[in-house]
């Protein structure tokens, strides 16, 4: 009997080592595809910002290859006020590229503030990361952030991790609610509400980039879409008489 009990004991605390061994190596495998998935979207959301920034600089030298090809294709008709209509589009554009670097000059100086406050280590650099990053839509204050919480956790302070945490909560939240509409609204002369359905609509059809190109291509319907309403009120439309390649 006392042989039985023994070997019942140690069959026991073998399915208990099992189950332990079971149980590590699933949490293991979540825990590894949790810093895949996490890499990737970082590496994905540079690669994005790589392509946007490439495109954008192609654009700016070849502008006038790219307006020559637009003149090409439009009928003769419509040609002058096509012209016009790019030459409004780009400047939209324009504002929203200004409004886009003024906003990450805004973030970074507020994440100098509340790092310096708290007394982390590399509050200047971590900033100007989180200053270049807020071109990438949603991930990029994310990615900022766990870098900072990563630095903070360095020094070895729970309170400081914490307080590093919530500051780009903060910082995220009146960035998404109340600078971003504001200063983007204000810039490309879109209704606040606009920008932000403009932002998700594109993060949900295009992913990174098309949250980046949201209110630019936004920007630029509307210019479109006020000559339409202004067509049919019976309004003039206000276009040069010959045509600008410039």
């Amino acid at each position: 009997m006392q042989n039985q009990a023994n070997d019942n004991n140690i069959q026991i605390g073998n399915d208990s080592i099992v189950k332990t061994l079971e149980s590590l190596s699933l949490t293991l495998a979540q825990t590894t595809k949790s810093i895949f998935v996490t890499i990737t979207s970082i590496f994905g959301g540079l690669f994005s910002l790589l392509v946007v920034l490439v495109i954008t600089f192609y654009l700016t030298v070849e502008e006038n290859a790219l307006k020559y090809f637009i003149k090409f294709l439009t009928p003769l008709k419509y040609r002058v006020y096509a012209m016009d209509l790019i030459n409004r589009m780009q400047s939209k554009i324009g504002l929203w590229l200004r409004g886009q670097l003024l906003l990450s000059i805004i973030v970074g100086i507020l994440v100098y503030a509340g790092l310096l406050l708290f007394g982390v280590k590399y509050a200047l650099l971590l900033a100007l990361v989180a200053a270049i990053l807020e071109i990438i839509p949603y991930l990029g204050p994310w990615i900022s952030g766990i870098i900072a919480v990563f630095i903070a956790f360095s020094d070895g302070s729970i309170i400081k991790v914490l307080l590093v945490a919530f500051w780009y909560l903060l910082v995220q939240q009146a960035e998404n609610n109340i600078i971003v509409p504001k200063l983007m609204g204000r810039m490309v002369g879109l209704n606040p509400i606009i920008v932000i359905m403009a932002i998700i609509i594109g993060f949900k059809l295009g992913g990174v980039i098309g949250g980046m190109l949201g209110v630019p291509v936004a920007a630029a319907i509307a210019v479109y879409l006020a000559d339409v309403i202004k067509e049919k009120k019976g309004e003039k439309i206000n276009q040069p008489e010959t045509e600008n390649m410039e």
